[in-house]
């Protein structure tokens, strides 16, 4: 894959990430600087026009110990922690195959049991996760901004 991304040619990306057709059609998954196609991994760099948040899509942590810490998910009483864990790291980009434009999920339970904490882990899937995190007080505009950004990758308010 290190080959594959370093002989790659050098492209311009849109703002936006996730799931996209090129002009041929084909679908494509353009996740920070790559886009992911069945060709294999092409580099990019951000368009003129995309947030200073995008910056947040890069590879962060190392996949073994992020491995080694879902760990925690096989326990039992951790059931509802692992639903929201597969549903933020992996269930968000899968949207797009059901015939629905989004989903939602809630995630409501007593204080200190790991919520955040889960999103947060389940958010380093897609880079550094403080700086993807929408906050409770950032503006209607802002989140729409943020989610028409996103769009096939999960936002966690």
């Amino acid at each position: 894959m290190q080959k594959t991304r370093q002989t790659q040619r050098i492209s311009k990306l849109n703002q936006a990430m996730g799931w996209f057709q090129d002009n041929t059609g084909e679908w494509k998954f353009a996740l920070g600087t790559e886009v992911i196609a069945q060709e294999g991994i092409q580099k990019c760099s951000y368009g003129s026009h995309a947030p200073d948040f995008v910056r947040n899509l890069l590879p962060y942590g190392t996949s073994e110990e992020w491995t080694e810490l879902t760990d925690v998910y096989n326990e039992e009483g951790y059931e509802g922690l692992a639903f929201e864990f597969l549903a933020l790291a992996f269930g968000a980009p899968l949207v797009r195959f059901t015939g629905f434009q989004g989903a939602c999920v809630g995630v409501v339970g007593a204080s200190g049991v790991g919520k955040t904490a889960t999103a947060i882990f389940a958010l380093a899937a897609w880079g550094a996760p403080q700086g993807l995190m929408l906050l409770g007080e950032d503006t209607h505009n802002a989140l729409v901004g943020r989610m028409g950004t996103y769009k096939s990758l999960p936002a966690y308010i």
